[in-house]
């Protein structure tokens, strides 16, 4: 693992644990019927990642989230809401290296749960998919389909990424989930954050993806 990629990947942990965190107290504030309900009907077994899960694949050159856990990023407010996760494999071992990032997604349509993954994906192997790159998936990590997965194809379409690291890669993930102005503040207020200045990753692939002046983001750092 070069230290590019550490420094890389440093900041996608600094973005999931901003998820994490912002999605914790609506989650804590969820009776416990509610939050028992949330897991049962994220489908079969499927608990919430928790801090500690997050502290444990820091810096790891490969790994995965736990089976069966995902970072939970919504908060329903009926049971008809739907649910939103992440799960995330990497190995910066293999040449080239590989890291995947699972968005999934629990609804109910036309009064039956359905289940649908996008898989956001680094470059791979060949002259195909060698570009940062997103398809429609059946399942959550795994090989095998989700309960009630949509019968949808998982080769085709690939969506090529505004990417040219994982750090951009996640952000286009952050964006599918809360469009370009909310993605926009949340990653803003981790490059605020004091814990989340420090990385200059972050900071770069901010800057080139909202195309935002590096002066701007820099005086945003440092103005606390």
């Amino acid at each position: 693992m070069s230290n590019e990629q550490k420094l890389h990947f440093d900041a996608v942990h600094l973005i999931l644990t901003g998820l994490f965190t912002e999605a914790r107290e609506a989650y804590r504030n969820e009776l416990r019927a509610d939050r028992q309900l949330l897991q049962n009907r994220a489908a079969a077994g499927f608990a919430v990642v928790e801090e500690h899960d997050l502290i444990k694949i820091k810096r790891k050159a490969s790994g995965k989230l736990p089976d069966r856990k995902f970072l939970y990023v919504s908060s329903p407010k009926h049971t008809l809401d739907p649910i939103t996760g992440i799960w995330l494999r990497w190995d910066f071992e293999q040449t080239p290296y590989e890291f995947r990032l699972f968005l999934g997604h629990w609804s109910k349509v036309e009064q039956d749960r359905s289940f649908v993954a996008f898989r956001f994906d680094a470059p791979e192997v060949g002259e195909d998919h060698n570009f940062f790159h997103c398809q429609p998936c059946r399942n959550f990590g795994d090989r095998d389909p989700m309960p009630k997965a949509a019968l949808v194809s998982e080769h085709f379409p690939t969506v090529p990424l505004r990417a040219s690291d994982i750090v951009e890669m996640t952000i286009c993930a952050v964006k599918a989930l809360k469009g370009q102005k909310n993605a926009k503040s949340f990653l803003s207020g981790l490059i605020r954050d004091s814990g989340s200045a420090s990385n200059r990753a972050l900071g770069d692939a901010y800057v080139r993806h909202f195309n935002i002046k590096p002066a701007v983001v820099f005086a945003a750092e440092h103005k606390e």
